[in-house]
């Protein structure tokens, strides 16, 4: 069996992620709600209406976006972790010396970004709101709630999600 050399780990490092990144578009495309495009009102009320199914559709679009961000960078983490935790102390460290720092920045700055805004957090929140405004313009839509109380559930939509946060601590 031969071992594999810090080259060609880089390699399949740098291939899975392309793959990761094209699997991530995949499921991105095929899991994607889709928008509520028919609007049923000819009232004053259609234009809180269309501003709603736009709110709802870029709720959904920002928790899709933090969560591939969230999963890809805690792959590049985990990854470059092993890569250096592999080969820092083998008979090979000579080799791999040369993409070490690269590899260790790589994993540190994955982690700190991670960590430093909170992105499950963020990415959960993202999509807390979005459920909270959809069940509240399904129920607007069935007339069981008014115009007022949707654009009440579309405010507390919004703290739910809340602002961004960092919190970098070195």
């Amino acid at each position: 069996m031969t071992a594999l050399s810090p080259a060609l780990i880089v390699k399949l490092v740098i291939g899975l992620l392309i793959t990761t990144g094209g699997v991530t578009l995949i499921f991105k495309f095929f899991n994607k709600q889709k928008p509520i495009t028919k609007i049923s009102s000819n009232d004053v009320s259609k234009d809180i209406e269309i501003s709603i199914v736009d709110t709802l559709n870029t709720y959904d679009g920002m928790a899709t976006q933090l969560h591939l961000t969230y999963v890809l960078l805690g792959c590049i983490a985990i990854i470059s972790s092993v890569f250096v935790t592999t080969f820092i102390a083998s008979d090979t460290a000579k080799y791999s010396s040369e993409y070490l720092p690269y590899v260790s920045f790589a994993s540190t700055a994955s982690l700190t970004l991670i960590t430093a805004f909170n992105l499950g957090a963020k990415a959960n929140n993202c999509r807390a709101a979005w459920r909270y405004l959809d069940y509240a313009f399904s129920r607007y839509k069935t007339k069981e709630i008014t115009i007022a109380e949707l654009l009440k559930a579309r405010f507390e939509a919004e703290t739910i999600m809340g602002g961004v946060d960092f919190q970098y601590k070195p």
